[in-house]
């Protein structure tokens, strides 16, 4: 989610019809049950991939065994070296409360209220880390976003660290050991949302990025997927691919080309979904003074494994 070094940007206007995928010839995939929202169009996955997880969410609270929470203003990870802020100058306090799971759907809130630490939003952050991290595959969720000002929803991946409860990464803190952002919005915008691979050096990131332009906007349910291979990241919208970028591209300070091409993004990441209030983002704009609250709404998350890779 983070942004600081020069990006490779463009506007892409996508036609939500049809499968179109990249050289492994991906497959088309039946959409949700869930019929409460609008019908969108199908999804596709590489025709290798077999599923490897998933959260439906048909329970009525967060499954535990899958997801953990983030909690306040910090990262609770890195609580023995000190305080460590998320960063992008963020408004919002996380908290377990503003998660909820029922007729088949998470929902993440975010409401204006006073919280510690000088926070006016509560909303929630919570992470498959510790509990599930993959390497390569086909993943996706469907959800709808919520279109006001000063909201940036995001469903995107961290490398998993060497041991539970540790910051240290294979190749080295942020950006070094990468970062797939496979959907973030801006509230304000929301006919459109962006994809982002961040590499390249420790405490500075290099990153491509693209937005992409919806027919409908983000409220209506989408289906946000992305296709990591050795050789490639490709990102999809409703089982359209949107973005792409090849490992020639991406690079890491701890590796050379020479040794690993695929570094760092040849190592285990877990998922994470959040929404955030403010932040660097949206050039810091805050909701309106009469917000009172926002959901983010997903359907489910499931994860694919390519079949050689089990």
């Amino acid at each position: 989610m983070k942004m600081q070094a020069a990006a490779l940007s463009a506007v892409l206007f996508v036609c939500l019809a049809g499968c179109v995928g990249g050289t492994e010839g991906p497959a088309a995939k039946p959409p949700s049950d869930d019929t409460d929202g609008p019908e969108t169009p199908e999804a596709c996955i590489p025709v290798d991939a077999v599923l490897a997880w998933s959260d439906e969410f048909d329970g009525n609270s967060l499954d535990l065994s899958k997801w953990g929470y983030q909690i306040g203003i910090r990262d609770s990870y890195s609580a023995s070296q000190g305080p460590k802020y998320w960063g992008n100058n963020e408004q919002q306090y996380y908290t377990e409360e503003a998660v909820s799971v029922s007729d088949g759907v998470l929902r993440i809130t975010a409401i204006r209220e006073e919280m510690p630490e000088g926070r006016n939003y509560s909303s929630a952050r919570i992470v498959t880390r510790d509990k599930f991290s993959f390497t390569y595959g086909y993943t996706e969720a469907r959800m709808q976003l919520p279109a006001e000002e000063g909201m940036w929803p995001a469903f995107w991946a961290l490398p998993q660290p060497q041991t539970p409860d540790s910051t240290a990464n294979d190749y080295g803190g942020w950006a070094a050991s990468g970062e797939i952002d496979i959907m973030e919005a801006k509230g304000r915008l929301p006919d459109r949302v962006g994809t982002t691979l961040h590499y390249g050096r420790r405490g500075q990131s290099t990153y491509d990025t693209l937005d992409t332009v919806l027919e409908e906007d983000i409220t209506a349910w989408h289906t946000y997927g992305f296709e990591w291979r050795a050789e490639y990241i490709a990102f999809y919208i409703d089982g359209q691919e949107v973005h792409r970028v090849t490992s020639e591209k991406w690079w890491t300070e701890a590796a050379s080309k020479e040794e690993n091409a695929a570094a760092p993004f040849d190592k285990p990441f877990y998922l994470l979904l959040n929404l955030a209030v403010g932040g660097n983002f949206d050039g810091g704009r805050e909701p309106r003074e009469d917000f009172f609250s926002a959901d983010m709404v997903v359907d489910y998350v499931r994860v694919y494994r390519f079949s050689e890779d089990n």
